[in-house]
């Protein structure tokens, strides 16, 4: 709260060399390695944390926000497709970080040229896999994706399906201030 961050980062490693198996403060540690640029120490504690630690869903998501921090995207895929997130009521982290990791990398290929491969994540991004605790919502909001996938068909000639999926993407309702409101 105090925005003391280096204060933080020694009393957390403090915490973990007193109570080594408690997830709750690599996640913590990782967040503040995290504010203050240490990806080299984020690493080292994902490398250092007990097996009981490496088992957590917790870590396992924070985990795989630190490889898509450092571009590490297939990685951090293979965790999220490969393990179960238990949520709580309204809670939609796992598939939240799923969305980031799909959407960078297509990115990635799209920079590249590599258009179909970036469309392949753009249809990936809109599903709800079952292991990551979320449900599809009655009215799910793609405009992100709707309008990527609209840029992919452009580039790949195909102005009939890149004005489709342009429309879609307008037509989006958000309802709420969100990234899909841009």
């Amino acid at each position: 709260k105090l925005n003391e961050y280096e204060q933080a980062v020694k009393a957390y490693e403090n915490a973990i060399s007193f109570a080594p198996d408690d997830y709750r403060y690599y996640v913590a540690l990782d967040e503040l390695y995290a504010i203050t640029g240490r990806e080299k120490e984020r690493e080292k504690l994902y490398q250092r944390a007990p097996i009981s630690v490496k088992k957590n869903f917790n870590y396992l998501l924070k985990r795989t926000e630190y490889l898509i921090d450092i571009g590490r995207y297939s990685e951090a895929l293979k965790i999220l497709r490969n393990n179960t997130f238990l949520p709580w009521e309204g809670w939609t982290k796992a598939r939240q970080v799923y969305v980031t990791a799909l959407l960078y990398r297509a990115e990635m290929y799209m920079r590249k040229g590599k258009y179909k491969e970036a469309v392949k994540e753009l249809f990936s991004a809109m599903e709800y896999p079952e292991n990551l605790g979320t449900g599809r919502p009655p009215v799910p909001v793609f405009a992100r994706e709707y309008y990527k996938l609209g840029l992919c068909y452009e580039k790949m000639k195909n102005k009939k399906i890149a004005l489709k999926y342009f429309e879609k993407a307008a037509k989006e309702n958000p309802r709420l201030l969100s990234e899909q409101t841009y």
